[in-house]
């Protein structure tokens, strides 16, 4: 069997706010296409996908 490649990489897990009703909800970090993304689910709205840096790179510098 062989394993399922993902269009991402999972870097990292934080805390942020749902962006509709601004209530804290846990969210992952993940490198896709050379760029920085925030995922997160909110009970009451769903998934939100938001960009946080356009260069990989960068951020892995900063850590």
């Amino acid at each position: 069997m062989s394993r399922k490649q993902r269009p991402y990489h999972f870097y990292d897990t934080t805390s942020s706010v749902c962006s509709t009703c601004l209530h804290s909800v846990e969210a992952k970090i993940l490198f896709k296409d050379g760029k920085v993304y925030m995922d997160k689910w909110c009970p009451a709205y769903g998934t939100e996908r938001v960009l946080i840096n356009d260069d990989v790179d960068h951020c892995r510098l900063r850590r």
